[in-house]
């Protein structure tokens, strides 16, 4: 037993209390035998009693409290958290003040326990709950504890990943920026990056990667969030495959394709611009292609670029001339619609076909077709076509002349009305009809 402990100190003053007691009896008998003082012998008699008193009342008092205090201490200390003493009720002075303030110091202790370990269940079950896959590691980037989420998104069992570097879950290419990570983590602030990594499967996963330092107990450790971006990022590649293949499609066409903002500003052309009018598309994208435009068919174009924008252009295409780089004009056939950005702006995506042989070829054919049906009205011999049965589809006017019948007259009746004589009619092959004369 510990010699300042309070059963030593009060076996002490107990056997101190005894010796001197003796020591004052034998004086007593001494004086007795001596002198024959009975008196003396009463008042050491007391004088004992007084001092075996006042031992009974320390220990009950002042020993027993303050064992009481200590060995309550020694059990809180182990972990018994509702250990508390009772000296409080049986103790004076400051044995009792000590004691109570003991007792108040526990509850306090216990209450701020309770209160940390609810605070730690609600952060557990939101860092549980959490969308993010969440590692802690050493510095050194040796996993040492994972949330569900990251065991979902890997395909892990938590056990199976205690003890795992974390490089082992990056891609090899990845590895490099996962350490430079490493590096440059700090404490409160969040360095992120995007790497790919690998399930359990073997699969790979896109993810956004964030470390921050964090202290506990006096040691850091990296907090590693992850991020699972795969849907985004297939989405992103799948809209980037099919953005370069109508992209390849739109630059290969022959016609002309262009976008306009609401400012008539031009925001895409396709290489087709560099046939038709001699730029290049950068020549053009970012301005107006109002320079390009006929001068007379400015203001045609300008109204149906308004009535485009405010959707009550009809589906018909406008046709107007264009200046070329050189100074030429070409007709083009424009055909637009509106189309919508997530942005909440709007364009007028438009295909312009170059039709300028094509109406020039048609005017020839009009002009030809003029003066051969003028050569066709005046002729004075007869001319007919028929089709394969022998009807007559076009004759000429001057029928008129030689039967008397007005061309209209003649149209839709069988070619054998002109054979007077049937023998005539086996040259072409045609029975003889039933004449209208």
């Amino acid at each position: 037993m510990h010699p300042n402990h309070p059963r030593t100190i009060a076996a002490l003053v107990l056997a101190v209390t005894v010796l001197a007691a003796f020591a004052l009896g034998i004086i007593e008998l001494v004086s007795v035998r001596l002198m024959g003082d009975y008196h003396t012998i009463a008042s050491t008699i007391a004088v004992a009693v007084i001092i075996i008193a006042l031992y009974v009342l320390a220990r009950r008092f002042v020993s027993r409290p303050i064992t009481n205090v200590i060995d309550t201490m020694k059990r809180f200390a182990a972990g018994e958290t509702t250990a508390r003493t009772t000296a409080d009720k049986h103790g004076y002075g400051e044995v009792g003040l000590l004691a109570a303030e003991f007792n108040a110091m526990a509850d306090r202790l216990q209450q701020a326990r309770a209160a940390l370990e609810i605070s730690e269940m609600r952060m557990r079950r939101i860092v549980e709950s959490t969308g993010e896959g969440i590692l802690l590691t050493s510095l050194s980037g040796t996993i040492i504890s994972a949330n569900e989420t990251f065991c979902r998104m890997f395909g892990f069992d938590v056990t199976d990943l205690i003890g795992k570097r974390v490089l082992e879950l990056i891609r090899e290419a990845n590895r490099n920026t996962l350490r430079t990570l490493f590096e440059n983590a700090r404490p409160d602030i969040t360095t992120k990056e995007e790497l790919q990594c690998h399930r359990v499967d073997g699969t790979p996963i896109d993810v956004t990667i964030g470390i921050v330092i964090v202290e506990v107990d006096g040691e850091k450790f990296a907090l590693i969030m992850f991020d699972d971006v795969t849907a985004e990022r297939r989405a992103t590649r799948a809209l980037r495959d099919s953005e370069e293949q109508y992209r390849g499609l739109v630059e290969s066409i022959s016609d002309l394709v262009f976008s306009l903002n609401e400012e008539a500003i031009c925001t895409y052309v396709n290489p087709q611009i560099t046939y038709l009018l001699g730029v290049s598309p950068n020549d053009v994208v970012g301005r107006t292609l109002a320079r390009y435009i006929h001068p007379d068919d400015i203001e045609t174009v300008t109204a149906y670029f308004r009535e485009v924008f405010a959707g009550t252009a009809d589906d018909a295409p406008i046709e107007f001339r264009i200046v070329t780089n050189n100074g030429a004009y070409r007709i083009v056939r424009t055909r637009s619609r509106i189309v919508s950005h997530t942005d909440g702006s709007r364009s007028m995506v438009g295909i312009a076909t170059d039709i300028t042989e094509y109406q020039t070829t048609e005017s020839a054919l009009r002009a030809s077709e003029e003066k051969y049906r003028k050569v066709f009205e005046n002729v004075q011999d007869v001319f007919y076509q028929t089709d394969l049965a022998g009807t007559i589809i076009e004759i000429s006017p001057s029928i008129e002349r030689y039967s008397g019948y007005p061309r209209e007259e003649v149209i839709g009746n069988s070619v054998a009305i002109f054979y007077y004589n049937p023998e005539d009619l086996s040259l072409i092959h045609i029975s003889e009809p039933t004449r209208p004369y």
